[in-house]
């Protein structure tokens, strides 16, 4: 008897051989609870989101709006910080299913044509059991889901040190580390951590992604390009991978190329806010005009935008194009409301008026900020310096 605390059964499939397959195994299991089949991704992603455990099953052959790996990313969002095990049908293994799988944290892939609705139910059932009993490992990793979800950032270092500490043999602990190695700035060990995983596993490719991070981070622009490349080729379609891919072009220079993944990344999910911030902050660094950041404003708010517009802003100053930086930097001051923020950005502004060797204008500006925020040490520095 499937476990009745999970309260919903969803299946993302079109063919009747998955649903003949599903009916079978909920029959032979006498589970009687709330069933749904879905035939496209809005609908189930908007069933996914609600509270209450639940089993899901999807079809390696469903039509995803644009491909596998965009489209469990946003199963996998949707459930993020939930109980819930999967179940991913597949006619046969290929290496991009399992990697997507592997990818997106799946509890089972199924090969169909190998499977009968016996089989199913025994399968289902053990998975049930796994979440009705969880083990101290998935209770803790449920946790630390939870606390990146809240974006608490001490609870997350310490459910991320936990799950390392108590289980290190688990390689989705060891990834949720590395992720945390890269967030507190332990490169060395981040890097360790994720190379060890594709020795072990090389279809493994969250590590790959997490070494993307590190090549970004390090300014390591070809080696990551490399990197991300050759993983997107054998499972297409991350939009994590493309968002990242993205801001390593935009660091070499290639905005062109940039702006292409960026867009990539939206077409497999279009709600991947990095990749939105990437695309404006691609085209407002090419085009700094109230038209152009008025366009990407519409859809992303005060908040991202102004994110998108600093960015921006700081990578032209890094170029040396300090004109169309302090352009940016002066709208996006217009835009944030939040005044310590506005200090952050500010602060930045004032750097490229020096560097332009506009003192008097810079001098106001960190005026300004010490008006607002009297213990900024940094602006208190800088304005000693132009003093002396």
């Amino acid at each position: 008897m499937l476990d009745k605390t999970i309260k919903n059964f969803l299946v993302l499939s079109t063919r009747e051989s998955i649903k003949t397959l599903v009916e079978g195994a909920l029959q032979e299991l006498k589970y009687t609870e709330k069933k749904e089949y879905f035939s496209d991704l809005a609908s189930f992603v908007a069933a996914l989101s609600a509270d209450g455990r639940k089993a899901i099953v999807v079809d390696a052959a469903f039509s995803w709006p644009f491909s596998l790996q965009g489209g469990l990313f946003a199963l996998r969002e949707a459930t993020f910080g939930n109980e819930t095990f999967s179940v991913l049908c597949a006619g046969q293994i290929e290496k991009s299913v399992m990697a997507a799988a592997i990818e997106h944290n799946v509890s089972k892939v199924l090969l169909e044509k190998q499977t009968s609705g016996s089989m199913f139910a025994f399968q289902l059932q053990a998975l049930s059991d796994a979440l009705v009993n969880p083990k101290p490992f998935q209770k803790m990793l449920l946790l630390l889901e939870r606390a990146i979800k809240k974006n608490d950032a001490v609870e997350t270092e310490k459910f991320a040190n936990q799950v390392f500490q108590y289980f290190p043999e688990q390689p989705r602990g060891r990834l949720e580390y590395a992720e945390q190695c890269v967030r507190t700035e332990k490169h060395d060990q981040a890097s360790e951590l994720s190379l060890g995983l594709l020795k072990e596993q090389p279809l493994f490719l969250g590590a790959v992604n997490t070494l993307g991070k590190l090549a970004l981070i390090q300014g390591k622009i070809r080696e990551g390009i490399k990197l991300l490349t050759d993983a997107e080729m054998l499972s297409p379609g991350s939009p994590v991978r493309l968002t990242l891919l993205g801001e390593l072009h935009f660091k070499s220079g290639n905005t062109t190329q940039s702006e292409a993944l960026f867009n990539s990344a939206l077409k497999c999910l279009p709600s991947h806010r990095p990749a939105s911030i990437g695309l404006a902050k691609v085209q407002m660094a090419v085009d700094p005009s109230l038209k152009v950041v008025k366009i990407h404003h519409s859809i992303l708010g005060d908040e991202d935008t102004a994110r998108a517009l600093n960015l921006a802003a700081v990578e032209l100053a890094r170029k040396g194009d300090i004109i169309k930086s302090i352009e940016l930097y002066t709208i996006c001051i217009e835009i944030i409301a939040n005044p310590i923020k506005k200090n952050r950005v500010h602060f930045n502004m004032a750097l490229a008026l020096i560097r332009s060797g506009q003192t008097d204008k810079a001098e106001k500006a960190l005026t300004e900020i010490l008006s607002v925020e009297p213990g900024f040490e940094k602006a208190k520095e800088m304005l000693k310096k132009i003093a002396s």
